[in-house]
C-alpha cells in the first residue's frame, strides 16, 4: 500500500461515519481526550486505533509505517528545526539494554543486537503571531529556524519529547501541535525525536543512547 493520495482516500473513505463520529464528539467535548488533543491529533489517533485494534485485518508493519509518518508540512504556531545526529560512540546503553533482554528471557531466543545508529529530531518551539494556517519560513535554513525559536523563549527548560505510537508508528509530525503547547506553557523548547522505524530493541536502543550522551 503505498502513501499515495488516491491509496489514502480508498483507505479513509469506508471510515468516513468513524471519522465524522470523531470529530463531532471533540467538537462537542465529549470525548475524554477532547480537552487535551486538538482535532487533528483526536482523528489521527482513533484511525489508527482502527486500524490495528483486535477487530481489525492485519497490516504488515512496514504499510502501517508509511501511513502514520507522513509529514504534510510545517505550519501554525509551531517553530520546527530538524536536526540529525550521528550514531553515539558510547555502548554502556546499548549493553545495558541487552542485559535487560536476556535477564527477561530465557537463554533460548535468538535475536538480532543492533548497532547504535544514528538519529532524527527536530526542536519544537511556540510561534506566536501567527495564525494556525500560517506556513513556515520557507526562506530560512535549520540553524536560522533553531535561532528565532530560542528568540521565542523565555526559560531555559528543555523537554525531551518521545511520541506515542507504541515505539514504531507515528512521527514528530503527528504531535507538533502537542509540542507546541508544551512549549508555550513552559517557555522553553522541546527536543521531538524521530523514533527509528525498526523495531524493538532498535526503536529503543537510538533514542536512549543519544539521550544518555
Amino acid at each position: 500500500m503505498e502513501s499515495s493520495p488516491s491509496t489514502l482516500l480508498k483507505l479513509l473513505l469506508p471510515k468516513t461515519p468513524f471519522i465524522f463520529k470523531t470529530a463531532l464528539w471533540h467538537t462537542l467535548s465529549i470525548s475524554p481526550t477532547s480537552s487535551k488533543w486538538d482535532l487533528r491529533t483526536e482523528i489521527t489517533i482513533n484511525i489508527l486505533r482502527d486500524l490495528i485494534g483486535p477487530n481489525s485485518t492485519p497490516q504488515p508493519i512496514s504499510k502501517l509505517q508509511r501511513l502514520t509518518c507522513r509529514d504534510g508540512g510545517v505550519k501554525g504556531k509551531v517553530w520546527v528545526s530538524k536536526v540529525n545526529l550521528d550514531p553515539t560512540p558510547e555502548d554502556d546503553v546499548r549493553q545495558l539494554l541487552f542485559s535487560a533482554i536476556d535477564d527477561l528471557g530465557t537463554g533460548e531466543e535468538v535475536w538480532t543486537k543492533p548497532e547504535n545508529a544514528a538519529l532524527e529530531a527536530e526542536w519544537n518551539g511556540y510561534r506566536s503571531g501567527v495564525d494556525d494556517d500560517t506556513p513556515e519560513p520557507c526562506d530560512l535554513g535549520e540553524g536560522e529556524k533553531y535561532a528565532r525559536l530560542v528568540a521565542e523563549t523565555s526559560s531555559p527548560v528543555t523537554v525531551l519529547y518521545f511520541h506515542g505510537g507504541a515505539m514504531y508508528l507515528l512521527d514528530p509530525a503527528t504531535y507538533r501541535p502537542t509540542t507546541s503547547r508544551i512549549a508555550k506553557d513552559t517557555g522553553g523548547r522541546v527536543f521531538n525525536v524521530r523514533i527509528p522505524q525498526p523495531l524493538v530493541p532498535a526503536a529503543r536502543l537510538s533514542p536512549h543512547a543519544h539521550f544518555q550522551q
